[in-house]
């Protein structure tokens, strides 16, 4: 019963206690994890949109479920949140196929 955020963005910063990074294709990325309740979805766009705040240039958001009785879907849940980002954060843009920028979100039965 909880939403798992994952941010990936070169150049963006958090404290050590947030974040890990990881190797891909020789490019370091930032991974930055918020675990929280899933149920109240609101919160869930709050925190998506705080999580972007700084971002600039291009991103996506990359939703995954395994919580099938999630009342949204990944595309929703994708659709929903990007919307909400795109609002807040005028100095983005969507690239689906290759962004500066992914966050990553994960609806799970159990954390």
């Amino acid at each position: 019963m909880h939403a798992l955020f994952g941010g990936e963005a070169l150049g963006h910063r958090a404290r050590a206690a947030d974040y890990h990074r990881v190797a891909r294709n020789d490019h370091p990325s930032v991974s930055i994890a918020r675990e929280m309740e899933k149920d109240d979805f609101e919160a869930v766009c709050r925190q998506a949109v705080a999580m972007t705040a700084d971002w600039k240039g291009t991103f996506k958001v990359s939703a995954r479920r395994s919580d099938k009785q999630y009342f949204m879907d990944s595309p929703q849940i994708n659709m929903e949140l990007g919307g909400r980002i795109l609002k807040n954060n005028p100095a983005l843009r969507v690239d689906v196929k290759h962004p500066d920028s992914t966050l990553n979100v994960e609806i799970r039965d159990l954390c």
